[in-house]
């Protein structure tokens, strides 16, 4: 390829990236959000899978979300959710653990002839799905205040012409952008979605209260329905009298 094609398709490039962040920052269904930050890394790093893991609203246990496998998504009933340490153990050979605590990128080139990080969440993956996990990467999202919120994973990079498997190396850069892009808008949704709940959950206490209150006062005047003692007959005789 010349330099005339590298320039246009770097422009290219560029010009879908930033359509598809100013996309992401308009979605606040976070189901949708989230599979759409997964669909667009994938398109970026030509990659055949990725996974988007969050925490849940306690910021204890690390959920997988969204998982994809080429032009379909795959059940996630394999996966063990994993705790961030705050029982007083970190566990560190697992590079989920350790990407979403540390903030840092974990690159593995060959996952099955690396012994870095304990994988045996990828192999118990790869043997029900039938699939085989050549290579990844592993992106932490983080929010405007550097906490963490989730892991971004990409799996199986692929050449221009789709023949072989390839490093993501060349893409870390890339990734670590969109990742920080996407952080945000993950982060923005998921208050979004967690006030909203909480309107709900404030209306429907207070229509509660309302009901609660309307059957008190019903209850409170059938109790005191006395009649008036000034409209009784010997009233009325004391009044003739004045």
């Amino acid at each position: 390829m010349n330099e005339i094609g590298r320039l246009v398709k770097s422009l290219g490039f560029i010009e879908e990236f930033v359509e598809t962040a100013t996309t992401l920052a308009t979605e606040r269904n976070v189901r949708k959000l989230l599979q759409q930050v997964l669909t667009s890394a994938r398109n970026f790093t030509n990659c055949e899978a990725g996974r988007v893991y969050v925490l849940d609203v306690t910021k204890r246990f690390l959920q997988l979300q969204v998982s994809q496998w080429n032009d379909h998504e795959i059940v996630s009933d394999w996966y063990q959710p994993r705790e961030f340490g705050f029982s007083g153990h970190l566990n560190t050979q697992d590079p989920l653990v350790y990407c979403g605590m540390t903030g840092s990128v974990v690159l593995i080139d060959d996952v099955y002839s690396f012994a870095g990080f304990d994988l045996e969440y990828v192999y118990r993956h790869d043997r029900l799905a039938g699939v085989k996990t050549a290579s990844l990467i592993l992106v932490p999202l983080r929010d405007h205040d550097g906490q963490s919120i989730g892991v971004l994973e990409l799996i199986n990079a692929r050449d221009a012409w789709n023949r072989r498997h390839v490093s993501f190396k060349s893409l870390e850069p890339i990734i670590r952008a969109f990742a920080a892009q996407s952080a945000v808008c993950i982060n923005n949704a998921l208050l979004i979605e967690t006030n909203q709940h909480l309107i709900s959950l404030l209306n429907e206490t207070n229509q509660r209260l309302e009901e609660e209150n309307r059957r008190l006062k019903e209850k409170v005047g059938r109790r005191l329905d006395y009649r008036i003692i000034g409209n009784s007959p010997a009233m009325q005789r004391v009044y003739e009298t004045i």
